[in-house]
């Protein structure tokens, strides 16, 4: 009797022995799984992300090239010379940001020309 309650006993550790080593093993693997899952949604997210910028992107010059269109349709039905008018305006405007340009551009050299004096 104490044989078969011993062989009992053995056959009985043997079996959650087992069960434990099949549990960690299941363990270990849904931990991987759950890694990969991980990186598989910051992948996704990324990818949202770069998507989203790339369609704002695309909605910010659709928007510019809309409004380029609406002004020369605008402009379609305008006298010749009301469009020499708009295009010396447009003129004025580069001119002015051209001499608004140098102008900062001599700003940033008159600093610069200052730092290097300090050092």
């Amino acid at each position: 009797m104490a044989e078969g309650l011993k062989k009992k006993v053995e056959e009985s550790y043997t079996h959650v022995f087992g069960e434990k080593l099949n549990l960690k093993e299941e363990v270990s693997r849904l931990k991987e799984e759950y890694g990969a899952l991980e990186e598989s949604m910051a992948q996704g997210i990324d990818k949202m992300a770069s998507k989203k910028i790339a369609d704002a992107k695309l909605v910010k010059d659709f928007q510019a090239v809309l409004k380029e269109f609406q002004k020369l349709i605008a402009n379609s039905g305008k006298t010749p010379e009301q469009r020499a008018v708009l295009v010396e305006s447009k003129m004025q405007e580069v001119l002015f940001s051209d001499n608004e340009f140098a102008f900062n551009e001599a700003i940033i050299e008159e600093r610069e020309h200052g730092i290097q004096e300090i050092q």
